[in-house]
């Protein structure tokens, strides 16, 4: 697998990763399909600088038009001098040193392992002559912005070609909603030797770990939450092992498992649970090789009979258009059925709109105290398991 900026936060937990070889039958995900229809508009967007222009690259059917056609496009584009978009880079780890390269629609690097590629989504140049970089991401958070590896070599790039002291970096989440939510950090001449070092050391155990398969040998995995989006998951051999062990556990009785459960002690469990999560990994990454294989035809079952891929066609009301003729049927009970919510986030972001600055915590409290006293709050009780320090 190559280093690419996107895959250093990967290779810096499981140098292991790159030197594996990879799987050639992902399936292609919603999330990674609305990434990428993302990800058209906002080039097409910066290319312009118009949204009409930036929308008709967007199918009007897409899942993604809705959030698109949201996104405050003013208040994105306000202070901008100068957008260049889906930039590529080769950067040298051991010379400290970048190129711009040319690459094809689809991000294929055709570089040697000295070369640690990447393509930024947006470079600033913004009125006041500062620069920054900007990475659109969807709602899942990453590493925050300062410590972010990929950005980190987006900036080198950049400064490194440009003779540049200085570059921000900033993440962008696209909400569902099209509302934006930043996280900014300013990488200065030390923060970007910093990073360059950390990258370095990066590519370094990576060269080993190729080198040790190479000549034979089985460099060392580490599993854990970085491997769920790994490419080289199923050629793992931590996690062939676990598969293997999955299908074992799959011919033992429930119960005879249940009761083995029971038996361990807290440590023993918790073990498990972490096993079980990796298991998890294997069992989705399993199933999305199996549906891209019944995408292609049956496939026959013990009992007979087949999985086959049913396309069906799930239909949806739009409120505002829908009223009308429900209430010309049965009247205000139409209303009656109408689920209104409003996401919890919206208050801290007209907060953040209304309040800019400092003490915006103090604000935020006001706000939903004034909420509850209009009874507009409503309080639930969910219980999550999550990994805290003791």
């Amino acid at each position: 697998m190559r280093l690419t900026a996107s895959r250093l936060h990967l290779a810096d937990r499981c140098p292991a990763s790159c030197a594996l070889p990879t799987a050639a039958d992902w399936a292609d995900s919603d999330a990674a399909a609305a990434g990428t229809g993302r990800h058209a508009y906002l080039s097409a967007l910066a290319a312009t600088g118009s949204r009409e222009a930036a929308l008709a690259t967007v199918p009007d059917g897409a899942p993604w038009r809705a959030p698109c056609e949201a996104i405050d496009t003013e208040a994105l584009l306000a202070g901008v001098a100068r957008i260049e978009h889906d930039l590529a880079h080769s950067y040298d780890p051991r010379r400290d040193t970048a190129s711009p390269i040319v690459v094809d629609a689809h991000r294929a690097y055709e570089l040697d392992d000295t070369q640690i590629p990447g393509t930024l989504d947006w470079l600033v140049t913004r009125l006041d002559g500062s620069v920054e970089v900007v990475d659109f991401k969807g709602e899942m958070p990453v590493t925050p912005a300062a410590s972010n590896l990929q950005l980190a070599l987006y900036a080198l790039q950049a400064a490194r070609s440009r003779g540049l002291d200085e570059v921000g970096v900033a993440i962008c989440y696209v909400r569902a909603d099209g509302t934006l939510r930043w996280d900014r950090a300013l990488l200065d001449v030390f923060a970007l030797a910093c990073a360059a070092a950390r990258i370095r050391d990066v590519w370094g155990r990576v060269t080993a770990a190729r080198a040790l398969r190479a000549g034979g040998g089985d460099p060392s995995v580490r599993v854990g939450d970085h491997c769920t989006y790994c490419p080289a998951l199923r050629r793992c051999p931590a996690h062939v092992a676990l598969a293997r062990e999955l299908v074992a556990q799959g011919e033992r009785p429930v119960d005879d498992v249940t009761r083995e459960l029971a038996s361990l002690s807290d440590a023993q469990a918790g073990e498990a649970y972490e096993r079980l999560e990796r298991l998890q990994a294997i069992l989705d990454a399993c199933r999305a090789s199996l549906r891209v294989r019944v995408m292609r035809g049956d496939l026959p079952l013990p009992d007979g009979r087949v999985l086959r891929a049913v396309e069906s066609a799930p239909r949806s009301l739009v409120v505002s258009k829908a009223l009308p003729v429900l209430r010309s049927r049965v009247g205000d009970r139409a209303d009656a059925l109408v689920r209104q919510s409003l996401d919890a986030g919206v208050v801290g972001q007209l907060v953040r709109e209304l309040h800019p600055g400092k003490g915006q915590r103090k604000h935020e409290e006001a706000l939903w105290a004034e909420l509850e006293a209009a009874g507009a709050v409503k309080t639930g009780s969910v219980t999550s398991l999550r990994r805290v320090a003791t």
